[in-house]
């Protein structure tokens, strides 16, 4: 019993190590400046990311900053977007919708709603949290890693698929 008690300590251990060693690394796809929550940065208060591993693309994460240094992370659970407003016509204007929970269990606010405008181009212009916290704007050229683009939503990329008319094979969130 003793033995199998020590190998089972050691395996655990082995694993916890394993886990910690395939840390995921995150890169930032757009940011939002300029928040009318007072408590927020005024440039980088929100930020998209998704990690670095092509097989976790489809696993973004939306990071909050405040002002104070802290900073509160969501894991997206679903995300989708339309043009609008015929959402089955590429238009000027399309809106992405992500849902979103919170990594720290019990923490609020525990899920979050980012809406996302964006041009005809896919080029971010602004976004709000919960319809409540308003961006002036998102994507922005010289703080912005990455413009959204429909192109990037192919079938190993996309996280965000179409509310309406969703073609077949869009995935969305998950993984690859």
């Amino acid at each position: 019993m003793k033995t199998f008690l020590t190998r089972f300590v050691c395996l655990s251990f082995l694993l916890l190590l394993a886990g910690q060693a395939k840390a995921v690394t995150y890169n930032r796809l757009l940011q939002c400046d300029g928040p009318s929550d007072p408590s927020l940065q005024d440039v980088g208060a929100l930020e998209v990311q998704r990690p670095e591993d092509p097989r976790l693309y489809r696993l973004p994460r939306i990071i909050l900053r405040y002002k104070n240094g802290t900073r509160q992370t969501f894991n997206v659970r679903s995300a989708s977007w339309f043009y609008s407003p015929n959402p089955l016509s590429p238009s000027d204007l399309v809106i992405t919708t992500f849902n979103a929970d919170n990594v720290v269990v019990g923490q609020n606010p525990f899920s979050l709603q980012f809406e996302m405008r964006s041009n005809g181009s896919f080029q971010p212009l602004s976004g709000k949290i919960n319809s409540t916290i308003t961006f002036r704007t998102c994507g922005v050229e010289s703080t912005s890693a990455y413009y959204w683009t429909a192109s990037s939503m192919t079938r190993t990329e996309a996280f965000a698929c179409p509310a309406t008319g969703k073609p077949a094979g869009c995935p969305g969130v998950g993984t690859n």
